[in-house]
């Protein structure tokens, strides 16, 4: 017979998380950084601070108080325009986080940029639309992407994440930051995000009441769709060859057969997991009905997406998992 377990017990939680071998420095927590608006995360979606740096610095002295170093910064600012333009000012939302962000903790902290611009422009789009048929331009989209990611680096980021699943972005990246003296910034694109509406809680506090009031945004054409094994790998592939640092799924839960298959195709390359809004807003309002205990939740969906393969995890529960490990 097997003995019972205590699952609200801190020691069985952090036992779970030990025999899958995650580590407390495997953690990455987000923090959504809106511009001027004042506005807290909620229940559904935590993470969220304005752009006030007391708020900025709050949320990372709340993590590095329990054991994380690692930030990864996502803007959203006030105005938008047809070419998503602010997204690489160097007043940006994104850039002058992150320079409050170094200039107050230096090197205690590895800053990861979101490098994308859906939130910018007002298509809610991942990229520069043209004006027929409101489609997705690769090439002006990846020039784009380069010089924001080259002011994220000159901002002090160290890691830069472009998000918008253009082809030929990481090669544009690399090639801009090495031009520019940043060869050690590192570049890790989301090379599979998939289409879904599990984004749906941050795209409910990124978008603009004008944006939040459209008909769901199809990214289809350009976001990898959940039932193709092969194209997820060899969209993996491609971003290695390219010269990423780091390769990075999304969403996680119904993905976890892909994040194996690519850690089995790729050997020990580094990959990043991230636990997206709509997932941890489905375990919270489970929890809140009293479905499911949370802490057992949350644990145990970190600890397959590590038994899977994962190297780095990126959740909004970062802060409640790292309070778990010793």
């Amino acid at each position: 017979m097997r003995p019972g377990r205590i699952y609200q017990n801190k020691q069985f939680l952090e036992s779970i998380l030990n025999e899958a071998g995650f580590k407390k420095n495997q953690l990455i927590m987000p923090i959504i950084i809106h511009e001027k608006r004042r506005v807290k995360g909620d229940g559904m979606m935590p993470g969220a601070v304005s752009d006030c740096k007391n708020e900025i610095f709050q949320a990372v002295y709340d993590g590095l108080d329990v054991g994380i170093d690692s930030f990864m910064l996502f803007g959203i600012p006030m105005i938008r325009n047809s070419k998503g333009s602010r997204a690489l000012m160097n007043q940006g939302i994104v850039q002058r986080s992150t320079r409050k962000i170094r200039d107050e903790f230096g090197s205690r902290v590895q800053i990861i940029t979101d490098v994308c611009v859906c939130q910018y422009n007002e298509s809610g789009h991942c990229g520069i639309t043209n004006y027929v048929g409101n489609q997705v331009e690769n090439d002006p989209t990846t020039h784009l992407l380069s010089k924001i990611a080259l002011s994220h680096a000159q901002s002090g980021a160290d890691i830069v994440s472009p998000s918008s699943m253009m082809d030929g972005q990481v090669s544009r990246i690399r090639k801009l930051l090495n031009g520019n003296g940043f060869s050690k910034v590192k570049v890790m694109p989301f090379s599979v995000k998939h289409s879904s509406n599990l984004y749906a809680p941050f795209r409910a506090i990124a978008f603009n009441s004008k944006l939040r009031g459209k008909p769901y945004i199809d990214k289809s054409t350009y976001q990898i769709s959940f039932s193709n094994r092969r194209e997820a790998l060899r969209e993996i592939v491609v971003d290695i060859n390219e010269g990423a640092d780091i390769v990075m799924i999304k969403p996680t839960l119904t993905y976890l057969d892909l994040i194996l298959m690519i850690r089995e195709n790729i050997g020990d390359f580094p990959i990043a997991i991230q636990l997206v809004s709509g997932e941890t807003a489905m375990i919270k309002a489970a929890a809140q009905q009293k479905w499911i205990d949370e802490s057992e939740w949350i644990v145990q969906t970190i600890a397959s997406a590590k038994r899977a393969g994962a190297d780095k995890i990126i959740t909004y529960a970062a802060l409640d998992i790292a309070n778990f490990m010793a």
